[in-house]
């Protein structure tokens, strides 16, 4: 029982809250310095962070010239 209540609450109304977040690559247009080539990263708020778990050419060509990132 007790097991049970406990996966209940923490499991309970998790709040999503929706953001506007420039996407780009890190390294050329966030300027970070501390990873090698071209990697994805999120800028929130002014700063930005590498995203884990994707590669970049996930979301399409990062440097085709016209259209950028589309899939």
């Amino acid at each position: 029982m007790f097991l049970s209540l406990l996966i209940l609450f923490s499991c309970k109304d998790k709040k999503e809250k929706e953001i506007v977040a420039e996407v780009s690559c890190g390294q050329c247009q966030f300027n970070h310095t501390d990873q090698k080539g071209c990697d994805l990263a999120v800028k929130i708020d002014g700063k930005a962070y590498f995203v884990d778990g994707v590669h970049i050419d996930d979301f399409g060509d990062a440097h085709e010239k016209t259209r950028g990132f589309v899939k």
